[in-house]
């Protein structure tokens, strides 16, 4: 999932900061948290994990037209004390992969 994505935004020329953005999205949308379940139950993992599709489904293209969105969910997520941490490690697991194999541009 983060490769792939990390070489298709390398491709249109993403900046890394949007890449790595859209990467955790795709993770936190696709798969539910399992840090997020071992704290909260499975349950809201997966309540978690459709939320963060919904937000990625509205998103805008460019990072300046989705920052609004993205701080809101954000804001949201930490109220309720939800950390979505195996999301993040997956992110930063798939952009070192891709610094390593030279991808990351």
């Amino acid at each position: 999932v983060g490769m792939r994505r990390i070489e298709e935004e390398r491709q249109r020329g993403t900046d890394i900061v949007w890449t790595t953005t859209l990467v955790f999205l795709d993770f936190l949308a696709r798969f539910p948290d399992s840090h997020i379940a071992r704290k909260f139950g499975s349950e809201k993992a997966e309540d978690v994990r459709a939320e963060a599709e919904r937000v990625r489904a509205v998103l805008p293209q460019s990072a300046a037209e989705s920052f609004d969105c993205l701080m809101a969910f954000d804001r949201s997520l930490k109220q309720r004390g939800l950390n979505p941490g195996t999301c993040a490690d997956l992110t930063v697991a798939s952009l070192l992969a891709a610094e390593i194999m030279g991808v990351a541009g």
